[in-house]
C-alpha cells in the first residue's frame, strides 16, 4: 500500500510540473489561459 501512495505522489508532482510548463508556454505566447475571460474583458487574438 505504501508503494501505491508513493507512486500517486510522484504522479501528482509530475502532473503539476506539466501544468506549470504548459501555462508558462501559453503566457509566453500571449494567450489567455484561464478559461473564459471575465465579463467585459476583451482578449486580443493574433
Amino acid at each position: 500500500m505504501a508503494s501505491l501512495s508513493e507512486w500517486a505522489r510522484e504522479e501528482a508532482e509530475i502532473q503539476g510540473k506539466r501544468v506549470r510548463h504548459a501555462k508558462q508556454y501559453l503566457r509566453g505566447q500571449g494567450t489567455w489561459i484561464g478559461g473564459r475571460p471575465p465579463c467585459g474583458l476583451r482578449v486580443a487574438s493574433g
